[in-house]
C-alpha cells in the first residue's frame, strides 16, 4: 500500500509544497536533491527524486548555434534542450528493443 500525504501548497514569489520531515526522511530525500513531479489526473502530485549525470559534448561552433537557437526557439536553456533531446532518443530507443549506440541525432525537431 502507498502513502500517502496531503501538504499545503504555498506562496511566496513561487508556489511551493513543503515535503514534511517524516516523509524526507522515510524515502531518503534531503535539501538539494533534485526533483520531478506530474500532475496526475485526479489532481494528485507524484514526486520522483532524479539522479543526474555529466556529460561533456564536444560540439564545433556551427552545430553549437544550431542547437542553441533550437533550445532558444522553444524556450529552453541549452541543458533542458540536451536533456529532452537524450531523452526522445532514449525513449525511441527503448521502444525499438534497445539503446543508442551511435550517435545521438540533435536536428530541430523535437515532438
Amino acid at each position: 500500500m502507498t502513502d500517502k500525504y496531503t501538504v499545503e501548497v504555498q506562496q511566496v514569489d513561487e508556489c511551493f509544497i513543503e515535503i514534511p520531515p517524516e516523509l524526507l526522511e522515510k524515502v531518503g530525500w534531503k535539501e538539494g536533491d533534485s526533483i520531478t513531479f506530474d500532475i496526475r489526473e485526479n489532481g494528485a502530485i507524484h514526486l520522483k527524486k532524479v539522479e543526474f549525470e555529466e556529460v561533456e559534448l564536444d560540439f564545433t561552433d556551427e552545430e553549437l548555434l544550431k542547437i542553441m537557437t533550437a533550445a532558444h526557439e522553444r524556450g529552453l536553456s541549452l541543458n533542458e534542450f540536451c536533456t529532452q533531446a537524450v531523452e526522445v532518443g532514449l525513449e525511441k530507443e527503448e521502444g525499438a528493443g534497445g539503446f543508442p549506440t551511435g550517435d545521438v541525432d540533435f536536428g530541430t525537431s523535437m515532438e
